[in-house]
């Protein structure tokens, strides 16, 4: 019986450290904020990725666009803002995964519901699409793509392949385009309400 107990012990310290808390921050404004992903980063920091509706208040610096808009916040080790940056439409915006790049930079994948881009270039497609931005090491923006049906696609993740390109991995309510139709980027069926979507 001793010998029981002294193992139970042994077992309850080292679960308690391993339980210790080394720091907690909070990070938003005077709205709301939704973290999706977070990631480490090779400074030993890491990098939060979300959607904020919140105007420049609280430890918030950037203006929102209108709506969720997507919000990522770089942080160093012990949780002090590097940067944050904001990019947004003018309807309700998901930024759901984030993931490095080779080249230092990451890749943002999310969903938006805009009628027309404020910050970026992109049209969209239908009722939902997804939105797809290429950030450099400093979060400005290299590239970004939308994708989408005239129905409804929402992203789940985006992950880099080893060809330097991404696979996506999505749900999808849109049909196959007609080549006549301008909701030109989904090519494959639907079968019924919300589809498994890779891309």
């Amino acid at each position: 019986m001793s010998n029981r107990l002294i193992i139970l012990c042994f077992f309850i310290s080292i679960s308690m450290l391993s339980q210790e808390v080394l720091w907690d921050k909070s990070y938003g404004g005077i709205h709301s904020e939704y973290l999706f992903d977070a990631i480490p980063t090779a400074d030993f920091g890491f990098i939060l990725a979300g959607s904020s509706l919140s105007d420049a208040t609280g430890n918030k610096e950037e203006e929102n666009y209108n709506g969720l808009d997507y919000c990522i916040w770089k942080v160093d080790s012990k949780g002090n803002m590097v940067w944050q940056k904001t990019y947004g439409t003018n309807g309700n915006d998901f930024l759901k995964s984030i993931n490095h790049t080779k080249d230092g930079g990451f890749i943002l994948g999310g969903h938006s519901m805009p009628i027309k881009k404020e910050s970026l270039s992109e049209n969209n497609f239908g009722y939902e699409d997804l939105w797809i931005i290429k950030l450099n090491a400093k979060g400005d923006i290299e590239w970004e793509q939308t994708i989408g049906g005239s129905q409804k696609d929402i992203i789940s993740s985006i992950k880099p392949t080893a060809d330097g390109g991404f696979i996506v991995a999505a749900s999808s309510s849109s049909p196959e385009a007609r080549e006549e139709e301008e909701f030109g980027l989904k090519h494959s069926p639907n079968y019924g309400n919300l589809d498994y979507w890779m891309i």
